[in-house]
């Protein structure tokens, strides 16, 4: 019996042991968590890994109730020993990494009850389920059920489709639908009004007060007059209720008489006037400005015959000096300058031996300046490299008078000629009229020119203030259609004449309002004066001007004017030169200023000079005073 029992659980566990051989052929799931791997099918051998639920392995072998598997840990392939009761052919739900299905629903919900709904694991096949919340009622359409009025709310109702459920609502009153306002008491202009309204469905009732309306005042009675010392009063009452309104009136200005001068103003102390109120009595007090310097022109220091002197204009009052300036002697030539003189210079140094055979050019530049030091070091003069007229004297011939061969016009140059006493050499040189421009000079004069020619339609090129190939061209063409002879590279006095007096009248130039004065805009004072008494006698002689403006407004200086003769109509004479653009500050803020040459022979009887300028705001030319001399030089009158 006992023999039959041992072959009888023989059996069985040689059929678990081959269930459990078969179960673990393939893929394994580990059953539970933190499952140790061994290194042989023995407990005290060493754990290469932990596992936990479900992590899959592969079935390698067994022997007796352990499985050889194999597996991977950081991507790496292993192989250990397992308890074969650690290990399962299937998934064990409480350790699937679950792969749900979609939501199914078993139990639709509706507005009064929830339903469910349920989905499946792929892996494991767990159900799991959820509920669905009941629906939201849908209701129709509201129907009112009680009409509101202007006293009592209404009501509104609706009922849901699927269980019948009513919500309500109600309706907020209507207001009141009044009429229009009806006045039970017109207001006045002391006492308020009443009015009411009603409505027109319940009949009640709203009351307004009416505001009082404005007094209606007659006309102003002036009760006190005003004085420039004393207010006013007048008054005016309501013609309905008779109210006073009261009113202050201003004091009325002072009634002043004509200014009394007290203290005369000059160019250095202002002055003081004053003017009475004829009423009161009021003594009103004023300063007066200070008067514009009158100037004259002056000579600080002389110029000696090897050196330079200091000229300035002087104020003939207090002495105030502005403007001043350096000169030289009259024939002192230095570096930078230019023309026939020059060229005369430079021949003297060539025939002596101080200069280069063909060095004569008409331009002092360094080396004739190098030949003037020579010169002048041998001479025992003070070698500074400037030709003073001592200097010249030393290099010229010990020629006698000029004697006149030919007499210059303001339009044509003249000649003369002058005789050595030493040795009997005849020098000649010709006589330009005036201030003669030559092709490559630049300045003021020049820009003016450009800018009359432009004017006139001649086309002078850019406003540069440089004599160009442009000017020359456009001053050729002038000549040409105005019936005038022009040398090309040389504008000579009657050139700049013609000029002028064409631009004078064109509407650039003319339309001037006349000579101003102390109550215009602008008020120019002009003097001119002779360089030297030298000049007197000469057949060329300088002047030096200067212009300034005394008015308030600025102006711009736009022609120095000339003419021969008893008649000073400025608008017909021969007219001199125009240097548009100088600047004339108001109120003797600046003056402008130059030198000028005519003819002594040009013309006949007294020599005037006046000068133009245009007001910066209007536009308006104004004439200085007229200066005149007679032939001698002596001023006779402005």
């Amino acid at each position: 019996m006992k023999k039959t029992w041992k072959i009888l659980i023989a059996a069985v566990l040689l059929l678990a042991l081959g269930a459990a051989a078969m179960a673990s052929l393939g893929t394994l799931y580990i059953k539970e968590n933190k499952v140790k791997i061994y290194k042989k099918a023995d407990k005290s051998s060493k754990v290469i890994a932990t596992l936990n639920g479900n992590d899959k392995v592969t079935w390698e072998d067994e022997v007796g109730s352990w499985c050889q598997i194999s597996f991977k840990v950081d991507g790496k392939k292993k192989t250990g020993w397992v308890q074969g009761k650690y290990v399962s052919d299937d998934p064990v739900p409480s350790h699937c990494k679950h792969k749900w299905g979609s939501w199914k629903v078993t139990k639709e919900a509706t507005c009064k009850r929830g339903g469910y709904k349920a989905r499946y694991c792929s892996k494991c096949g767990l159900m799991e389920e959820a509920d669905i919340p009941r629906t939201d009622h849908t209701y129709g359409k509201w129907k009112t059920v009680e009409e509101a009025t202007c006293t009592e709310t209404g009501k509104q109702e609706r009922t849901c489709k699927v269980c019948g459920h009513t919500q309500s609502r109600k309706i907020e009153k209507t207001g009141h639908d009044y009429g229009k306002w009806i006045v039970t008491e017109e207001a006045t202009c002391t006492e308020t009004g009443t009015a009411y309204r009603r409505c027109k469905v319940c009949g009640h009732k709203t009351y307004k007060d009416i505001p009082t309306v404005e007094h209606d005042y007659g006309k102003w009675t002036v009760t006190e007059e005003p004085t420039c010392t004393e207010t006013g009063s007048r008054y005016r009452k309501c013609r309905v209720c008779g109210h006073r309104d009261v009113d202050t009136l201003a004091k009325v200005d002072h009634d002043y008489g004509k200014w009394t001068v007290t203290e005369e103003p000059t160019c250095t102390t202002l002055g003081s006037r004053y003017r009475k109120c004829r009423v009161c009595g009021r003594k009103d007090t004023q300063e007066m400005a200070k008067l514009p310097h009158d100037y004259e022109y002056k000579v600080l220091v002389e110029a000696t015959d090897h050196s330079s002197g200091t000229r300035a204009q002087v104020c003939k009052v207090c002495g105030h000096a502005t403007g001043e300036v350096s000169y030289d002697p009259e024939g002192t030539l230095r570096r930078g300058d230019r023309g026939e003189a020059v060229y005369n210079l430079q021949q003297l140094l060539v025939d002596q031996g101080y200069l280069n055979a063909g060095g004569a050019d008409g331009i002092y530049g360094g080396g004739t300046e190098k030949a003037v030091i020579r010169f002048q070091t041998d001479q025992t003069l003070n070698a500074d490299g400037v030709a003073w007229p001592q200097t010249l004297r030393r290099l010229e011939h010990e020629f006698g008078p000029w004697e006149t061969v030919k007499a210059l016009t303001r339009s044509e140059a003249g000649e003369r000629m002058r005789i050595c006493t030493d040795c009997g050499y005849v020098q000649r040189e010709t006589v330009n009229a005036g201030l003669t421009y030559e092709r490559g000079a630049r300045g003021e004069a020049i820009r003016a020119m450009q800018q009359m020619m432009n004017v006139l339609g001649y086309n002078a090129g850019s406003v540069d203030g440089i004599y160009g190939g442009k000017l020359d061209s456009a001053f050729a063409a002038f000549a040409a259609d105005n019936g005038l002879s022009f040398n090309p590279g040389r504008v000579c006095p009657a050139d700049v004449d013609a000029l002028v007096n064409a631009w004078l009248e064109t509407d650039a130039g003319a339309g001037w309002k006349g000579e101003g004065d102390a109550a215009t805009p602008v008020d120019l004072a002009l003097t001119v004066t002779p360089d030297s008494e030298a000049d007197a006698g000469a057949e060329i002689r300088t002047y030096n001007w200067t212009l300034t403006n005394m008015g308030p407004q600025k102006a711009t200086f736009a022609a120095l004017l000339l003419s021969y003769g008893d008649q000073t109509d400025f608008r017909q004479e021969n007219l001199t030169m125009a240097l548009d653009g100088i600047e004339l500050l108001a109120d003797c803020g600046n003056s402008a200023s130059g030198s000028f040459t005519v003819a002594a022979d040009w013309g006949e009887g007294t020599l005037n000079f006046a000068a133009l300028a245009v007001d910066d705001r209007t536009g308006d030319k104004w004439l200085s005073n007229t200066v005149t001399f007679e032939s001698d030089l002596t001023e006779v009158g402005e």
